[in-house]
């Protein structure tokens, strides 16, 4: 855990740089249109990213007006969605 978190700057520095200009998102048009076609969508993941996802759900579910759940990577198997 103290990796990921000793990581953090450098990653959200990378993210911003390759995914904002001048206080725009820029993603890519596939991915948006996936979004747009998909009726919700799905983040799976574990441990520390899994608090992580819990933010990026409220921001997706802002930008995309998609119902976003989050689970952990491991249960999502057993889970009945």
């Amino acid at each position: 855990m103290l990796k990921e978190i000793y990581e953090q700057p450098r990653i959200i520095k990378r993210l911003i740089k390759n995914y904002i200009n001048d206080g725009e998102i820029n993603i890519d048009d596939k991915i948006i249109n996936d979004i747009n076609k998909s009726d919700r969508i799905y983040i799976l993941a574990a441990g520390t990213s899994m608090h992580a996802s819990l933010i990026g759900k409220r921001m997706l579910e802002k930008l995309s007006n998609k119902f976003v759940e989050v689970h952990i990577a491991s249960e999502f198997a057993y889970e009945k969605t």
